[in-house]
């Protein structure tokens, strides 16, 4: 015996004091915000909140049963938000939190590739115990049935397992690459909803899911340890180890993410970005400038762009007037994102080094939301063809869509104008109530494509307010 601890012996170890030291920063931070005073006092009003809202629980069983019944006849929709979410998060978290601390161990005499196993298959058990866990208290202290609850938590551990390591793929990949497969997911979900309705079970086609993700973590499993960013990777996952919330708040310190070049700065690295600049172009500085901002706020653009995504597939799959209610939101989120980062683009100091022409800015930031919208456009299109609505509306009602997304964006960017300029942002009563009927028709559209119509006295309205 040569006295060499083997890989898993480690990697216990270096567990191991991960959580003693986690476990003295909490000691610390609770020991700053409670002593034994407020702890008892803290304690004592939990357990009467605990009663009451367990009593309040009971009140409202009826609305409970409502829910199960609700769930129960969309299970079969479940399995498509646990494959959506792992896609859009591969553009910020790898999913396995294989860290500094193991990849320092893999330069020693231990095998990379059983550590990031390890990591695996803590991961995988953390879901299991803690979905199982979560599970079993729902059942416990709500109304719903373990009828219902077993189901869910075997289809929610089943598609976290095997959507961990696409994930962890997918975070390798360049970027073009995953908004195709993300396309491709967006158009199979259309083709889904249909060939779901002809399965008898229904559950047939969740089982034949599960298969193929089986085979496709098969097949790109032994991928998963080529052409890995490790830099890329432990930055994002120490970040996501240590960056603890309730530490952070008491310490009042922020960890923030050491600066560094992704993939869309590595795209002025082209010989294309390295040329002078356009002077001709009033606008190529400020895209570029829009660009480094977008770059730097990544992870919520991401967020919220899927979160509009899972909204619109969601909803697609309901009553139409629901469809509808998504498409109001999405547009009005996206709006609210739109304006928001409009605003926090101007934190850049090199705006302020350069001349103070509003138009031209608004125009290079709208050069970039085109492209968002774009995309959105072409999704919801796909979405509109597999609800069911008559295809010879459908260009009316994308025509309608986009005015009304044109003009509330407009509308929100002349308040942010209004607030950079110091100036008074009031609208007109008229303006905001041509808001809400808009939004109105967005919301009946689907269930009366007629109204798709407006769009024409909206567009006209929009050019005499240009003019």
């Amino acid at each position: 015996m040569n006295g060499k601890p083997s890989t898993f012996t480690a990697y216990y170890l270096i567990k191991k004091n991960r959580v003693q030291k986690k476990r003295k920063l909490y000691k610390l931070a609770l020991g700053v915000s409670f002593d034994l005073t407020v702890s008892i006092y803290l304690g004592l009003f939990l357990l009467f909140g605990a009663f009451i809202l367990f009593d309040t629980i009971k009140q409202y069983q009826h609305y409970f049963l409502e829910i199960e019944s609700f769930i129960s006849s969309n299970i079969v929709l479940l399995p498509l938000l646990f494959v959506i979410r792992p896609l859009y998060l591969s553009f910020t978290k790898p999913g396995i939190l294989f860290t500094s601390a193991e990849l320092k161990l893999s330069m020693l005499p231990f095998s990379r590739q059983k550590l990031w196993i390890y990591c695996l298959l803590e991961k995988w058990l953390k879901i299991v115990m803690g979905t199982f866990s979560l599970g079993i208290i729902i059942g416990l202290v709500t109304p719903f049935t373990f009828n219902l609850i077993w189901p869910l938590i075997i289809l929610t551990v089943l598609m976290q397992l095997l959507m961990s390591i696409p994930q962890w793929y997918l975070y390798q990949q360049p970027i073009i690459k995953k908004l195709l497969i993300i396309f491709v997911v967006m158009v199979l979900t259309g083709v889904t909803r249909i060939g779901s309705l002809a399965f008898e079970p229904p559950y047939l086609w969740i089982a034949i899911l599960l298969v193929v993700l089986l085979l496709s973590n098969i097949l790109i499993f032994k991928s998963c340890h080529t052409h890995v960013d490790w830099q890329k990777v432990i930055q994002t996952n120490d970040l996501a180890v240590w960056n603890i919330w309730f530490v952070n708040q008491m310490s009042k310190m922020q960890i923030k993410p050491e600066k560094r070049q992704g993939w869309l700065q590595q795209i002025v690295k082209r010989k294309k970005e390295k040329l002078p600049f356009d002077y001709q172009d009033k606008t190529i500085i400020y895209k570029r400038l829009w660009r480094r901002s977008f770059a730097e706020e990544k992870e919520q653009v991401i967020q919220t762009i899927g979160g509009i995504l899972v909204l619109l597939i969601v909803l697609c799959f309901q009553a139409k007037w629901l469809f509808g209610l998504g498409i109001c939101l999405a547009i009005f989120i996206f709006s609210k994102m739109v304006a928001s980062f409009f605003t926090a683009g101007f934190s850049e100091k090199l705006l302020h080094s350069l001349p103070w022409d509003m138009e031209v800015r608004i125009k290079a930031f709208k050069y970039w939301v085109n492209w968002v919208a774009i995309f959105l456009g072409v999704v919801l299109t796909i979405l509109l063809l597999s609800s069911g609505v008559n295809w010879l509306w459908i260009p009316m009602l994308i025509l309608l869509y986009i005015t009304v997304t044109t003009f509330y964006i407009n509308r929100q960017l002349r308040l942010r104008q209004s607030l950079l300029i110091k100036e008074n942002g009031y609208q007109s009563f008229w303006e905001e109530s041509l808001s809400l009927l808009f939004f109105g028709l967005v919301l009946v559209s689907i269930v009366y494509p007629i109204v798709s119509v407006a769009f024409i006295f909206l567009l006209l309205y929009q050019v005499r307010f240009k003019k």
